[in-house]
């Protein structure tokens, strides 16, 4: 499940990536059977996203400067290694 979110968020916009958030946010209750500095990880990649749409949306910005799409980037990518590592 967590695999299919990420795949779909290759092309993120500020339009959808509030969706992918929520839909991570959500995901990660399920991950209680995973090590505790393994769910960090995860949780710190996703607050950087959250982070990045957050003030996005404080702004008023109709789109992601390239910083926080970069940012964002950066943060899915960690997100895909963190899964790949653990869930292969």
């Amino acid at each position: 499940m967590i695999k299919e979110v990420l795949d779909g968020a290759s092309d993120l916009t500020l339009k959808n990536l509030g969706a992918v958030i929520a839909r991570l946010d959500a995901l990660q209750g399920q991950l209680s059977d995973h090590q505790p500095n393994w769910r960090q990880d995860f949780f710190d990649a996703w607050f950087s996203m959250e982070q990045v749409y957050s003030f996005a949306l404080a702004s008023s910005q109709e789109r992601l400067t390239e910083k926080q799409e970069a940012t964002t980037q950066e943060a899915l990518s960690a997100l895909r290694r963190l899964i790949d590592h653990r869930l292969p």
